[in-house]
């Protein structure tokens, strides 16, 4: 099932040593051409505020919209490949300019 950027799903994203996972919420990243198989990319979202990375405060007027339980961080230098059988559920999605602001600094690591 292919998913679009911006949308925020709920997946047993792996650690970066594969031997565990965790359940948590991940921001789709790629584009919906790579998106058409069963792989995409993927950022992890970490609910705490000391990490590293791309704030989304419940203050923001397109929070309600995230499905995201509290202020988050996009950890954007945590890119991954994920399978779409990894996905549990389909929670929100961020606005295409907030994406955007990701996907530079995605970007930026390649610089």
């Amino acid at each position: 099932m292919p998913f679009e950027p911006g949308r925020i799903l709920f997946a047993s994203f792996p650690f970066s040593d594969h031997a565990s996972g965790k359940l948590r919420p991940i921001l789709v990243v790629s584009s919906p051409a790579y998106n058409s198989g069963e792989d995409f990319l993927a950022v992890p979202i970490s609910s705490r505020p000391d990490a590293d990375g791309f704030k989304i405060s419940s203050k923001e007027p397109f929070f309600a919209a995230t499905q995201l339980k509290k202020d988050s961080t996009v950890r954007w230098t945590k890119v991954m490949v994920i399978s779409s059988t990894l996905v549990t559920r389909q929670l929100g999605q961020i606005p295409p300019d907030v994406l955007k602001q990701i996907q530079e600094k995605i970007r930026g690591i390649f610089s």
